[in-house]
C-alpha cells in the first residue's frame, strides 16, 4: 500500500500539469488573437488618418501624403508577412490590402508615382513579397508589375479614372468611408 501511494501522487500531480499547460496553451491563443485585433485596430486607423490628410486640395501635399499612405502600405505588408496578425485579424488586413491597391492601381496619377518612387531596389520590399503570397494563394493583383519592376509581364491594361488627370498629381483616391 506504501508504494501505490507515490504512483498516485506522479499520476494526480501529471494530471495538474497537463491541465496548467492546456489553460496556459488556452491563455496563450487568447492572447494572440487579441494581440492580433489590437495590431489590426492601430494600422486601420493609420490607414483612416493617413486618407483625411491626403484629402488636401493642394497637389503638393496631396502626392505628399500619398508617400505616406504607400509608406503605411510598405509596413501593413510588413505586419502581414511577419505573421503578426493572425486569423479573421490576418483575413481582414488582406482583403483591406488588397482591395486599395485595387482602387489606387485604377488610377493613372497614382501609377505614375509609384513609378517615380522605385528609385531603389528595396522599395516596396514588403508589398512585393506580400503581392507574391497572394499570387501564391491564386489571388494575383495587377499592381504587382507596377511595384516590382523584376517581373518579366507588362503592366496590364488598367482603365482609368472617369475624368481628366492632372500631370504630376495623384487624383483623390480615398476608399468609400
Amino acid at each position: 500500500m506504501a508504494e501505490a501511494l507515490p504512483s498516485l501522487m506522479e499520476a494526480s500531480s501529471l494530471v495538474v500539469a497537463l491541465a496548467a499547460l492546456a489553460v496556459a496553451g488556452v491563455a496563450l491563443r487568447s492572447s494572440d488573437r487579441n494581440s492580433s485585433a489590437a495590431t489590426l485596430l492601430a494600422i486601420m486607423e493609420a490607414f483612416r488618418q493617413g486618407w483625411e490628410r491626403f484629402d488636401d486640395p493642394d497637389p503638393v501635399k496631396r502626392n505628399y501624403h500619398f508617400h505616406s499612405l504607400m509608406n503605411l502600405f510598405e509596413v501593413g505588408c510588413a505586419i502581414h508577412q511577419d505573421r503578426s496578425v493572425h486569423g479573421a485579424s490576418k483575413s481582414l488586413l488582406e482583403a483591406y490590402l488588397r482591395d486599395t491597391l485595387t482602387m489606387i492601381a485604377q488610377s493613372e496619377g497614382a501609377r505614375r508615382e509609384i513609378a517615380s518612387m522605385r528609385n531603389d531596389p528595396e522599395v516596396f520590399e514588403y508589398l512585393k513579397r506580400f503581392l507574391k503570397a497572394m499570387r501564391r494563394k491564386g489571388l494575383p493583383h495587377l499592381i504587382e508589375p507596377l511595384v516590382n519592376k523584376d517581373l518579366p509581364q507588362p503592366l496590364p491594361e488598367i482603365t482609368p479614372d472617369p475624368g481628366p488627370p492632372t500631370p504630376g498629381v495623384v487624383e483623390n483616391v480615398q476608399p468609400e468611408r
